[in-house]
């Protein structure tokens, strides 16, 4: 979800994001600021992603630099560099570079860099609008490295790599798979 004000485009270019939104900003003498619930990202022409969603926030930079600013402390990150939030309580942290298939959601791509089951199942849940349950919840923190594929229409395939680099199994029962 996005949001502005009318005057939008006249004396300044100020959205509000709730969600994740890829954005290529064409260099102004008026600054583009996305704000949301975590940190406020000021830019004047740059490309960069920006994920805030209730578990967590993260803005990665694929062209030019942003600032990111929260409770009066600022990052400034250049292509190819990453920041996270853990929670809106939390303070920024710089993470790992990013990659040619950033942002993955943009490549249909999951990237996973020592990622948690449990995230990666959640980005899963959210694409492909389904449901995955944990028999046995200390497996949600097993973490997984590499790029996962999004077959568009292909869960099949997704759930199978996931299966195979987790060496866990997964199981469809109703409408839900269950991980073993």
């Amino acid at each position: 979800k996005i949001s502005y004000v009318s005057n939008y485009g006249n004396s300044n270019r100020n959205v509000f994001l709730k969600g994740e939104a890829f954005f290529n900003v064409t260099p102004s003498d008026v600054p583009f600021i996305v704000t949301t619930n975590f940190a406020k990202i000021i830019v004047l022409g740059t490309k960069f992603n920006v994920r805030a969603r209730d578990d967590g926030f993260e803005t990665g930079v694929n062209e030019g630099s942003v600032e990111i600013n929260k409770n009066d402390k600022s990052l400034v990150l250049s292509k190819g560099q990453r920041a996270l939030i853990e929670s809106k309580n939390a303070e920024i942290t710089h993470s790992s570079s990013t990659n040619n298939h950033y942002p993955g959601w943009l490549n249909n791509k999951i990237i996973c860099d020592n990622t948690s089951l449990d995230k990666i199942c959640k980005e899963i849940e959210r694409t492909y609008n389904i449901k995955i349950l944990f028999k046995d919840i200390s497996k949600k923190r097993v973490s997984i490295s590499g790029i996962i594929d999004l077959y568009p229409n292909n869960l099949k395939s997704v759930i199978s790599s996931i299966s195979l680099l987790a060496d866990l199994e997964f199981k469809l029962k109703g409408d839900a798979y269950i991980v073993l």
